[in-house]
């Protein structure tokens, strides 16, 4: 499942910008510094599963929005939102916090801000809560971003995603 993708997305959102390949601590830094309160910012990415003959298209979105940065730490109230071959499957908000290590951004999910909204049936809708609560803790090494240019950049295929999804950011008002 792809559910919890959103729970390292938005925090690549948050940070990766110069140059291309491995992102630096101070590159990382540069980008956090320019995302005022306020801001929103965008990660889209496309993948695909092949089952024998059958190939799906997997779509996803994530907007996050900087709601307050202090003492070296980011909170974001953020959508995500997953579609096969352009039917969504999963749509969600939540809140985050997140903060820069030496080698990684880490993000944390609070738990009770997940509000589910696709899919409509509660058992459905709890089991993807479950999900997304579950990968809520990520670790983003800087090392795993290649950046394309300031200030957007892509996110590339994760080995253990089965879908091989690659991800546009950036600032709203420029993802593609």
């Amino acid at each position: 499942m792809t559910y919890g993708k959103a729970a390292w997305l938005l925090p690549a959102l948050m940070l990766h910008a110069a140059g291309a390949g491995a992102a630096t601590r101070e590159e990382v830094e540069r980008f956090t510094a320019s995302q005022e309160p306020g801001s929103a910012l965008v990660c889209r990415g496309e993948g695909a599963l092949e089952a024998g003959v059958h190939r799906m298209t997997i779509t996803s979105f994530a907007r996050a929005t900087v709601v307050s940065r202090r003492d070296g730490r980011q909170h974001l109230q953020a959508e995500a939102a997953f579609a096969t071959d352009g039917v969504v499957y999963a749509r969600y908000t939540y809140e985050m916090d997140s903060w820069l290590e030496d080698d990684a951004e880490v993000s944390v999910i609070v738990p009770e801000s997940i509000h589910v909204l696709v899919p409509e049936n509660k058992a459905e809708a709890d089991a993807v809560a479950r999900t997304v609560e579950a990968s809520g803790t990520q670790r983003l090494p800087f090392r795993d971003v290649d950046a394309s240019g300031f200030p957007e950049w892509d996110l590339l295929p994760q080995p253990d995603d089965p879908t091989g999804m690659r991800v546009h950011c950036g600032p709203e008002d420029r993802a593609g």
